[in-house]
């Protein structure tokens, strides 16, 4: 039978060409989600994907920074804070963060994920030298109903010659957060050239 088939499609070219395209793109398909979420994880927590702009409070509910954080399909995670300039005297600017995100724990009733960020210090007036930071995001639950998101997180530096997914580094006071999915908002075209 083996022989016969590829008889044929050595008679066929435009056979072959399809045979090969179509075994690619399943290849692909296949390949593509197991990297992405090997263990099923991300997507039992489809839910938590797109953008939030969060606000981040201290222990007595002040408000510290808002936040635009962004849950990829991936496993991907980002956060960007309105803080990243830094504060004088207090700490030293900072790049936008990175890192990964997962479900931690899943059920009929709840969903929760975990991520963790790396960011980098600049030098400023509070330190000459870089540091890594480390951002543990823990009981994150997002809202299926409102889309409202709440969670708490730790902020951990490291000395930057050093392993921040290592040892806990040194851990800061942890913090809160509350906010909302940024939804994009159809609009009817008003006829205005702009």
């Amino acid at each position: 039978m083996g022989n016969n088939f590829i008889k044929r499609l050595k008679q066929k070219p435009g056979t072959l060409i399809g045979v090969a395209v179509l075994t690619l793109i399943v290849y692909a398909l296949t390949f593509s989600n197991a990297w992405a979420d090997a263990d099923g994880r991300v997507r039992t927590c489809r839910e938590f994907v797109g953008t939030y702009l969060i606000t981040n409070f201290e222990e007595d509910r002040s408000i510290d920074s808002r936040s635009l954080i962004t849950f990829w399909k991936d496993g991907n995670f980002t956060f960007i804070d309105s803080n990243q300039g830094g504060v004088s005297g207090v700490f030293n600017p900072f790049t936008e963060a990175a890192g990964s995100w997962t479900c931690s724990r899943y059920d009929k009733r709840e969903k929760v994920a975990t991520m963790v960020t790396l960011d980098f210090t600049l030098p400023g007036t509070v330190d000459a030298k870089q540091q890594i930071a480390r951002l543990d995001f823990f009981d994150v639950t997002v809202n299926r109903t409102t889309g409202k998101i709440t969670g708490s997180a730790k902020l951990r530096f490291f000395p930057f010659e050093s392993n921040p997914l290592g040892p806990p580094g040194v851990i800061e006071d942890p913090f809160f957060f509350e906010g909302e999915r940024v939804k994009a908002v159809a609009t009817r075209n008003s006829g205005s050239k702009h």
